[in-house]
């Protein structure tokens, strides 16, 4: 079966996404860091970076799982 050009095949798509998350793991480590050491001053920017942070690494977790 061939694709039509410029269309993306699960393979591709697992693939974009696989060389994103060791970027995924770093932004989301580094929001839970700064969030649990308390450096930001705002309760609620630390909060929201905090589900931010959770959200990004569930989502690296949930991908290098590989996609359903």
């Amino acid at each position: 079966m061939t694709t039509p050009p410029g269309t993306a095949t699960s393979t591709d798509v697992i693939i974009s996404y696989s060389s994103a998350l060791p970027a995924q793991l770093a932004v989301g480590g580094l929001l839970l860091l700064l969030s649990a050491r308390g450096a930001l001053r705002w309760p609620l920017l630390r909060r929201v970076l905090l589900i931010t942070g959770t959200v990004t690494l569930l989502v690296a977790l949930l991908l290098a799982r590989g996609l359903p």
